[in-house]
């Protein structure tokens, strides 16, 4: 089996970092582990791709989202996008939705930021209130 220079460079890392738990995995055992790694990688992408097109709501459209944030964990910072453009130096994130049923629903948003300027930072942000969020004027 060739070992990929992936493998090796891991390896290497395992034995400077003195991973006890890790030291004994063979050259061959962790080229296993790179190319299961791989896979993992390849699916994930392809699962990703079937995944959006399975749950867009108009995947024959290349329309613009409005609002995108993902999260790539609960412990993660927010990836936030307006308008197709990434919004960077987040400071807060508000989303509330509301489906219509018996009551009159809605949707609100609220994403604060800063922006660099050429003599110091400002404070900025995009909102809607739309729905019962409009008419009820809670700030929260």
């Amino acid at each position: 089996m060739k070992i990929s220079d992936k493998a090796h460079f891991i390896r290497r890392k395992i034995v400077d970092r003195n991973i006890k738990d890790c030291k004994k995995i063979s050259p061959e055992q962790m080229e296993t582990i790179v190319q299961l790694s791989e896979e993992y990688e390849s699916w994930k992408v392809n699962h990703n791709q079937v995944d959006s097109l399975r749950y867009s709501p108009d995947s024959s459209s290349n329309k613009e989202n409005l609002l995108v944030i993902e999260l790539e964990n609960e412990t993660s910072v927010p990836k936030v996008f307006y308008e197709g453009e990434e919004v960077t130096l987040l400071r807060n994130i508000r989303f509330d939705w509301e489906t219509q049923t018996n009551e009159f629903g809605g949707t609100k948003y609220n994403i604060e930021h800063f922006e660099k300027v050429h003599n110091g930072i400002v404070r900025k942000g995009y909102g809607l209130a739309r729905g019962k969020y409009a008419l009820d004027g809670e700030d929260g």
